[in-house]
């Protein structure tokens, strides 16, 4: 896995909409991020992640929300001004096959946009 950001959660934001848990969280970067903004969108799990408007992470691939020991912080504990370390991961393989992506990828969640790699992502991190 990557560790792609750190920051402070500038705003998190959700709504209970048709069972799902749904919204987005901004963290702005301090260390090395400093000056960038994450964002994810939500549903249920951060599915969707942006470094200042560039995707990072795309469903089915995983983004981890850490505190500072390494423990998981979920959406139902996550509040803003807390620091947060970002990790993302691939995800199993039968995932990021042709019938997977059909059921979970950034167009199943209306995306205009096709399924990249984590790791080629990750790649073009600056």
């Amino acid at each position: 896995g990557w560790r792609i950001f750190e920051g402070i959660v500038e705003s998190y934001q959700y709504r209970d909409e048709k069972g799902f848990l749904r919204g987005e969280a901004v963290v702005r970067g301090v260390g090395k991020w400093s000056g960038k903004k994450l964002k994810t969108w939500i549903m249920n799990e951060h599915l969707m992640a942006w470094i200042d408007d560039k995707p990072i992470v795309m469903a089915p691939d995983l983004i981890m929300f850490l505190d500072d020991e390494g423990e998981g912080i979920t959406n139902s504990i996550l509040k803003e001004g807390m620091k947060v370390n970002v990790l993302a991961s691939r995800a199993p393989a039968i995932w990021r096959t042709e019938k997977g992506l059909k059921y979970f990828s950034p167009r199943k969640f209306g995306f205009d946009m096709d399924y990249v790699p984590v790791e080629e992502l990750v790649g073009k991190i600056s």
